[in-house]
Order: structure tokens, then sequence, then C-alpha cells
């Protein structure tokens, strides 16, 4: 049984943990055999739909604080941030902003990307290389990298774009969106429970079982972009 969104539009997402048990037990309605997983794992793989879902309806217009620290050479962004404006940017660390410079950056949350800044066409100047790199994730937590130390300490606010949160208090997905989110989540979990049975097979039906969790993967995956698709999206 796949998830549409009628079945979600009367009610609230719940919070996390019983996002978890009702993520599990439709899992395991679709009856196959496999050893138990730990709850970090269901986790991730909601974290990791509510990253995918976020890339394509993001939260924004988010206002947020920056703090600035004398003598770091570091600026952590808000903890849900996924990208702002070059000229935001540019005011946490000045307190000016500037459309002069273009940002070049592949960067993706949970990876280790550092990604400069490059001028843009047809501007006067190149970035001032006495103020930052730019920007890369450590351990999930996007930060300025600075290239040099800050001189003051402080507190700015910026407006960003953010990801989607479902944490033990709220949950910021349009009601109307749950079900994609619950769909792209048992995807993200049915990938990484094929991919455990083959890293180590024991026998042939570890094959077996890990083709069925690869195969119900795409299948909640496929029901979670049909309805993007009617929204426009096509990715």
């Amino acid at each position: 049984m796949f998830f549409s969104n009628s079945r979600w539009k009367l009610i609230n997402m719940p919070i996390i943990d019983d996002f978890v048990t009702k993520l599990r037990k439709n899992f395991f309605a679709r009856n196959f055999n496999v050893g138990e997983f730990d709850n970090d794992t269901v986790k991730e793989a909601i974290d990791g739909a509510l990253e995918d879902y976020s890339r394509y309806k993001s939260r924004k217009a988010r206002r947020g604080n920056v703090n600035l620290v004398s003598g770091e050479y570091y600026i952590n962004l808000p903890s849900d941030f996924m990208q702002a404006s070059m000229d935001q940017i540019m005011f946490i660390v000045t307190g000016n902003t500037s459309t002069s410079y273009n940002w070049n950056t592949n960067s993706h949350r949970g990876r280790n990307i550092l990604s400069v800044f490059d001028s843009a066409l047809g501007a006067t100047q190149d970035p001032p290389p006495s103020i930052f790199y730019g920007y890369f994730t450590n351990t999930g937590t996007y930060q300025l990298a600075l290239s040099s130390a800050l001189t003051e300490t402080l507190t700015r606010t910026i407006v960003y774009d953010a990801f989607h949160v479902i944490d033990d208090t709220k949950n910021t997905v349009p009601i109307p969106d749950q079900g994609i989110i619950m769909n792209l989540a048992l995807s993200n979990l049915c990938s990484t429970l094929a991919t455990d049975l083959l890293s180590k097979p024991n026998s042939i039906k570890d094959y077996t079982v890990a083709n069925q969790y690869s195969n119900l993967s795409k299948e909640y995956r496929k029901t979670a972009l049909s309805k993007l698709r009617n929204y426009g999206f096509m990715g």
C-alpha cells in the first residue's frame, strides 16, 4: 500500500518519534522479512526525504540570527539553513550587501564541500580575498569558512531559504504534502536495506530480498514524484 496525500489531509504529521513508529508499521506491512534496524536508520531515511522535498519546495524567506565571535574563522549558519542570496551572505560577514559577486557553489547537506566565490561575468571586482571563501557542510550543519579571523563579536539577522524539519516539537511540511515525505522516506529505507543486504550476502535469498527492496524503493519514489510532477516538478 502506498501513501496518497488524502490520508493526511485532516491530521498533522506526527512528531519525529511518532512518525518513526508509523514508518516502521507501514514498512513491515509489506510482509518482507528483514533483520531489525535501529531508529537512527529510519531517521536518516526521513532526513533524506525532507532534503529531497526541500530542494523542490523549500521554506522561503526564513529569518534567523547568526552569531559572529571575535577570533573565529567560521560562522555557524542556522541549523535549517539551505541557501541564501549573495547579498545576504555578504551581509553576514561585512554588514553590507553586494550583488557584484557570483557565488559558485555545488554543496550538499551532510557532505564536506568547500565552494569558492568567483567574480561574476561583468563584475567590476573580485570577491575580497580577506573576507571568506565560501560555505561548506560539517556534520550536516552549514558554516561560512573565513580566510581571516573575525575581529568583533555580534549578532546579525539574515533572510534565507530553509530545509523542512520534522523533530520533537514541530513539522514544517504542508499538510497536503505529508504523504510525499512518507513515500520518500520509505523509498530511502528500502534502498538502504537493499544496499546492506548486498554488501554482505549470506545466501541466494539475500540477493532475492535485496532485489525486492530495490524495486520497492523505486515504487515508493515513483509515487512521491508523481505528486510533485502534478505541481510542475520535472526532477
